[in-house]
């Protein structure tokens, strides 16, 4: 399994030479000790790494770990919320399992609209490019 900063080319990366630059995006095409390879609508450019303060790279989430961790949360939450109320209320749905199952599935539906909202992020690369 690839480390969160590890490179491979086609990466999307994203570059910046200081803080108050633009981001300089494109596909990887190579990077060695001197000089960073993007391909761009334009074409391929080589970016000289003196000077880069940073490189991020966009990783996709895990989509199964996200849904199932929101429906987990659902769940627990259901149970929390149970347990605090105590034998004063009544179940929502009728029993309590189904209240857990009814709020695990709410959990896991807000999980994959989570995902199809945000599929992935920018993650900072530490390489040794100075």
């Amino acid at each position: 399994m690839r480390q969160g900063g590890d490179l491979v080319p086609g990466d999307s990366v994203r570059l910046r030479y200081s803080p108050s630059s633009e981001w300089t995006a494109g596909r990887l095409v190579r990077t060695d000790s001197g000089q960073v390879v993007l391909r761009q609508i334009t074409g391929d450019k080589t970016h000289p790494a003196a000077g880069l303060e940073r490189i991020d790279v966009w990783r996709y989430r895990n989509t199964v770990l996200e849904v199932l961790s929101m429906g987990a949360a659902g769940a627990l939450g259901s149970i929390l919320g149970q347990a605090i109320s105590g034998d004063s209320r009544r179940p929502f749905t009728g029993s309590k399992g189904s209240d857990v199952a009814v709020f695990a599935g709410a959990g896991m539906l807000v999980g994959v609209v989570y995902v199809m909202a945000s599929p992935g992020s920018w993650h900072k690369v530490r390489l040794g490019l100075r």
